[in-house]
This record gives structure tokens, C-alpha cells and sequence, in this order.
């Protein structure tokens, strides 16, 4: 899974800060996923702030456990 790669390129007629509040949203993020491995926010405040983190439950059927937390931000 390691050698495992996902990409994709879109247009967004929007702005950046619009765009970053929708990123900065952890709930938001399945949502946005596309894959659907993303299931849900193990911390649901949006982020405010340089350095915090959110992390999410994950779920892929070739992980060795099936699901699995991620998380985002610095050192993650």
C-alpha cells in the first residue's frame, strides 16, 4: 500500500480563504474525500491557528487493520 498513489486536478471558482475555510473543517473532509476513505473528524473544531492538527478515522479494505486514524498538520 505504501507504493499505493491517488491524484486528481480541478478548477475551483473560488477563492483561497473560501477554500481554506472548507480544508481548515475537519467534518467537512468526507465529504470532499472522493475515494471514501475518509469517515469522520476525531476532532471537530476547524482549525484557527498555525500548528494545530485534526485527526480523522480512515477506512481502506488493503490496510492491514481496515481502519485506521490519520492525522493533519505539523509532524503529521
Amino acid at each position: 500500500m505504501a507504493d499505493e498513489r491517488l491524484s486528481a486536478t480541478t478548477i475551483i471558482n473560488a477563492s483561497a480563504e473560501v477554500i481554506f475555510v472548507v480544508l481548515a473543517d475537519p467534518a467537512k473532509h468526507a465529504a470532499i474525500d472522493g475515494t471514501g476513505w475518509v469517515r469522520e473528524p476525531l476532532d471537530s473544531d476547524p482549525l484557527t491557528a498555525t500548528g494545530q492538527i485534526f485527526r480523522m478515522a480512515m477506512y481502506h479494505p488493503n490496510h492491514p487493520d481496515g481502519d485506521y486514524q490519520l492525522g493533519a498538520g505539523p509532524g503529521h
